[in-house]
């Protein structure tokens, strides 16, 4: 698979047969690109990975990979439910099987109050919030979410993973659970 750090919009065709590997190649890839991308520009844009069908051949012969770059698409509320709800259109449409997410994040650590949040008006806002990255890794068969915090201390920033991933993060959002019907060849 090609190296990710600031490719533009584009889905292409991968001449091999798909194996077990490839998709867990890609989380690995997206894992990555992320810290690269933060060494290299001190942030990661918002972008979604993931591997599909080609509707021309079965997946022992050829498959799809695509990368779709949402930095536009996030800067406001309005913009992010436009995406979230055109997004599983665009994977089905793919017929994707294997779906990475990557973004930047506030997350508030510690216990939080709803009425907290509604006065601060964001996460970034309330005590002991924290920027990360995260990565919502899904297939057929699972979904895993990589939590990494930011760690702008020294010359390069850093990615450092958190073992402790809050459970809501895996179960809500916008930008989780993509995955709809999955091609057979995929199940057996």
């Amino acid at each position: 698979m090609p190296e990710v750090l600031a490719a533009p919009c584009m889905i292409s065709v991968v001449e091999k047969s798909l194996e077990p590997e490839d998709m867990t190649d890609l989380r690995e890839l997206a894992i990555s690109s992320a810290k690269k991308l933060m060494a290299r520009d001190g942030h990661v844009e918002p972008v979604i990975l993931f591997l599909g069908k080609d509707p021309k051949s079965s997946l022992t012969e050829k498959y799809i990979y695509g990368i779709m770059q949402l930095g536009q698409f996030m800067q406001n509320d309005d913009t992010k439910d436009v995406l979230a709800e055109v997004l599983p259109q665009i994977l089905g449409g793919n017929e994707a099987f294997v779906v990475c997410f990557i973004s930047e994040v506030w997350i508030a650590v510690g216990e939080k109050t709803d009425e907290e949040y509604e006065r601060r008006g964001s996460v970034k806002d309330m005590p002991g919030s924290e920027e990360a990255v995260i990565i919502h890794y899904e297939t057929v068969l699972e979904k895993e979410v990589h939590l990494f915090r930011i760690n702008r201390e020294g010359d390069v920033p850093e990615l450092i993973e958190r073992k402790d991933v809050p459970e809501m993060l895996s179960a809500t959002g916008r930008f989780a659970s993509f995955l709809g019907k999955v091609p057979e060849e995929v199940l057996q």
